[in-house]
């Protein structure tokens, strides 16, 4: 029987997110977009507009055809969800876990974005994308949600109409690198909510496994 220990430990494991898997994200985006064309900004903390201390931004892709903000998810198994669905399921190891809606989650990372740059220079509303790398099967029909990073390269690709002249791309990358918070305590306050979030999910795994016991 797994001690609680175990049930704490798995639980982390899937919530945490993966340096790892970023970097598979970040690698693929470095390699496969033209750079003439395409900045990519990587592991970016922006302030937010609502009450949490920051948002911690994977990826950002800024170009003359828009603005992608890219989440990467690490999580492995089977996932299934909708844009409509507040939680989204994980299947590992025959065994079921759910997750906050990550589309959901990334509209605010959006908003951030383009609270950082200044509303009047947004010429059309930033591209949400989410990647989940590491999942042996995702179950999804939303068009912007990906489990290859070649799928969410070519989405990129695919928007063709210029929004943005050179002038504002630099002037929109020099924004956000400007807002980009490098404060620690304020990436410290951060790290604590995620650490409570992460510790909440992990006391509900246990009161269910000792529920069962």
């Amino acid at each position: 029987m797994k001690s609680i220990r175990d049930i704490l430990v798995r639980e982390v494991s899937l919530v945490v997110p993966g340096a790892n898997d970023e970097s598979i994200v970040s690698r693929a985006l470095f390699n496969a977009l033209d750079s003439s064309k395409y900045i990519v900004l990587n592991n970016l903390t922006l302030p937010n507009y609502r009450r949490t201390a920051a948002y911690q931004i994977d990826h950002i892709v800024v170009s003359a055809y828009g603005i992608f903000c890219i989440e990467t998810q690490s999580r492995q198994g089977w996932v299934f969800g909708e844009k409509k669905s507040d939680m989204w399921k994980q299947v590992l190891d025959e065994k079921k876990f759910t997750f906050p809606n990550p589309l959901a989650m990334n509209d605010l990372r959006v908003k951030a974005i383009e609270q950082a740059i200044g509303r009047k220079r947004v010429k059309a509303p930033s591209i949400s994308l989410v990647v989940f790398p590491s999942v042996a099967k995702l179950f999804s029909n939303e068009a912007n949600v990906f489990s290859d990073t070649m799928a969410l390269v070519s989405e990129i690709e695919e928007h063709k109409d210029k929004l943005y002249s050179e002038h504002e791309i630099t002037e929109i990358v020099h924004k956000l690198k400007k807002a980009d918070i490098t404060d620690r305590e304020i990436i410290d306050k951060r790290k604590k909510e995620v650490t409570a979030l992460i510790a909440s999910s992990a006391e509900r795994m246990v009161t269910k496994f000792i529920k069962k016991r």
